[in-house]
């Protein structure tokens, strides 16, 4: 048993990222500016061999060049494209607003696609022509951007999973929403049973 309260959001870093209004873990690495649950959900995939298409640059483009094999990261803002061009496996395009969604074409279609920036409905339309079978959508935000998250909710070939509850830097609840294919293949990291920030270790097996 444990006998001390927990601070979950402590545990997850929620403390550090907002006062450094900076998207990291407990321990100051980067994180997606997604909600903690989604964040989980993620880290249960080997992404070793996959390639990321993401609109809107930062630390979540950090977090994804250490976990995959290839990262287009596209951003509005030149100063946020300019941060993340350095690292190696990171293609960092700086748009005008004009090609900002239409950009992806110009890629080899992706495993992840990751939608965390201007003209979501737009990109909502663009990102499920250059998914691959088997891959995965993440838009964030889903809560405020009804029109982008309809336009692949209603998808026959996508499976929603919305997770909400509190994120890096914020002070308030929002929700992330990813979008499976059917046909969806990702490995799972081994082992396979999860193990989440701030759960209780056992060594009892339970069979109910």
């Amino acid at each position: 048993m444990v006998d001390k309260k927990l601070d979950i959001l402590q545990l997850f870093g929620h403390g550090r990222s907002h006062n450094e209004f900076s998207s990291v873990n407990a321990s100051g690495e980067p994180v997606p500016w997604f909600v903690y649950p989604a964040f989980e959900f993620l880290e249960c995939f080997d992404l070793s061999q996959s390639t990321v298409f993401e609109w809107g640059s930062g630390n979540s483009t950090r977090y994804w060049a250490k976990r995959c094999r290839e990262v287009v990261s596209v951003d509005d803002k030149k100063e946020w494209s300019t941060s993340v061009s350095c690292i190696e496996n990171v293609t960092a395009i700086h748009v005008d607003i004009d090609r900002y969604a239409d950009c992806i074409f110009d890629y080899e279609m992706s495993d992840l696609i990751v939608i965390d920036g201007i003209r979501r409905y737009a990109c909502a339309q663009n990102a499920v022509q250059r998914l691959k079978p088997g891959g995965m959508i993440v838009l964030d935000n889903s809560d405020w951007y009804d029109a982008a998250c309809l336009s692949l909710s209603e998808k026959p070939h996508l499976i929603q999973i919305d997770f909400s509850g509190f994120g890096p830097i914020n002070n308030y609840c929002w929700t992330t929403s990813v979008f499976l294919q059917r046909d969806f293949s990702m490995k799972r990291k081994q082992p396979t049973i999860p193990r989440p920030v701030g759960g209780l270790l056992t060594s009892l097996t339970r069979d109910a």
